[in-house]
Parts: C-alpha cells; sequence; structure tokens
C-alpha cells in the first residue's frame, strides 16, 4: 500500500469517526449544558478531528512531489495550524455562548481518537516504508 493510499484510509477512518461522534458529543453536551453544551461538542469535535483531515489533505495533494516538498509541507503545515488552533482556542477562551467543559472534553477525545486511528491504520498497512529505485 503507498503512502497516498494509507494517509487516504486514514482520512476516510477520521471521516467516518467524526461523522459518529458528532452527533454523540452534540447530544451530550446539550444534555450536560444546553445550548452552549451542544455547540461546545460540536465545535470541539470538529477541531479535533479537523486537525487530523488538515494534514491528510496536504500530504495528499503533494504527496507525487518531491520528497523534500513533502516534509516542508507536513512540517510548515503543523506548525500552521498549531498556531491557528492556539488562535481559535484564546478567541474561544471567554466566549459565553460554549461550555468550556464540553469544548474541552470533545476537543480531547476526538483528538485522542484521531490519534489512535491513524497509528491503527498505519501499523496495519502492508507496503513498503520506501519507494524502491
Amino acid at each position: 500500500m503507498r503512502g497516498e493510499a494509507i494517509i487516504g484510509k486514514a482520512a476516510r477512518v477520521n471521516l467516518l469517526a467524526l461523522a459518529l461522534m458528532l452527533p454523540i458529543a452534540m447530544s451530550a453536551g446539550y444534555a450536560y449544558a444546553g445550548v452552549e453544551g451542544l455547540i461546545g461538542g460540536g465545535l470541539g469535535v470538529g477541531l479535533g478531528f479537523g486537525f487530523f483531515l488538515i494534514t491528510a489533505l496536504s500530504v495528499t495533494l503533494v504527496s507525487s512531489r518531491a520528497p523534500k516538498l513533502v516534509e516542508a509541507v507536513v512540517l510548515g503545515g503543523w506548525l500552521v495550524k498549531l498556531l491557528l488552533f492556539i488562535l481559535i482556542f484564546a478567541a474561544l477562551r471567554d466566549a459565553a455562548w460554549i461550555n468550556d467543559v464540553t469544548f474541552a472534553l470533545s476537543v480531547a477525545t476526538a483528538a485522542l481518537l484521531g490519534l489512535a486511528i491513524e497509528v491503527f491504520v498505519v501499523i496495519r498497512a502492508k507496503g513498503t516504508y520506501v519507494t524502491p529505485e
């Protein structure tokens, strides 16, 4: 299995997990804190899985290019995502329309689940780690 196929499979499984976890987090958030919890759960799941899906998209777009470009895109993209997420979290820190507990729990759960999915997909992939020349 080639690198693009592995990343694509991880992205598909993450999208499926996002689709399954989103209504659960929003329902639990609503039950815990009303509308603010619903928003916190939905936004948290979106941000948690978004981190992985943005990486998968960027790698897929440049995977057929030179390895140095792929490396630069992955590392540069990770830095941009990290800064963007810090800004988003800072902007939402004092937001009254979002419940902090449901937001934090859904971000953490989505991030851990997304990481577990990617690790599982990569470990189960059958293929070479380098492209034979």
